[in-house]
C-alpha cells in the first residue's frame, strides 16, 4: 500500500513540475531569442501552429531536461524510491506522450485534447500534457 502511494504521489508532483516547467518555458520564451537554450520551446509551439498540431523533432533538449531534472532528484531514492519511481514514470511519461501527440497529430488530439487546445487555441492555458491534474486544480484548465 504505501509503495502504491509512494508511486501515486511521485506521479503527482511529476505533474505539478511539468505544469510549472512549462509555463516557465512560455515566459523565457518571450525573453530569449533563436539559438538560446530554451528557445525550443518557443520553436516548438511554432511549428505546431504552422503544421496542425505536428512536429517530428524528438526534441533532445526536453529529454535532457528530464534527465537533469531525475538526476537532481536521485537523493529521493534512498529516502522513498516508490515516489522515485513514479516521478520517474511520469517524467518518461510526459516525454513520450508529447513526442507522440505531436508525431501523430490525429492520435494527439484524442489522447492529449487539452494539450491540443493549448497549442491550437489557449496557450496560456492548458500547461499539463500528459493529464490535467494541476490545471484543474490551479484553475488553468479550458
Amino acid at each position: 500500500m504505501i509503495t502504491f502511494f509512494g508511486i501515486i504521489l511521485g506521479l503527482v508532483y511529476t505533474n505539478f513540475i511539468e505544469w510549472g516547467a512549462h509555463q516557465f518555458l512560455h515566459w523565457i520564451g518571450k525573453k530569449s531569442s533563436r539559438g538560446d537554450i530554451l528557445f525550443f520551446h518557443t520553436e516548438h509551439h511554432r511549428l505546431a501552429i504552422l503544421f496542425d498540431f505536428s512536429d517530428n523533432d524528438w526534441s533532445f533538449q526536453e529529454l535532457i531536461g528530464i534527465l537533469m531534472l531525475s538526476a537532481a532528484h536521485s537523493w529521493i531514492l534512498l529516502v522513498w524510491p516508490a515516489f522515485y519511481l513514479g516521478a520517474f514514470i511520469g517524467g518518461m511519461a510526459y516525454y513520450f506522450l508529447h513526442r507522440l501527440a505531436h508525431f501523430k497529430p490525429e492520435l494527439g488530439k484524442i489522447i492529449l485534447p487539452w494539450h491540443w487546445k493549448h497549442h491550437m487555441e489557449t496557450p496560456k492555458q492548458n500547461w499539463c500534457v500528459t493529464y490535467p491534474l494541476w490545471d484543474l486544480i490551479l484553475r488553468t484548465y479550458k
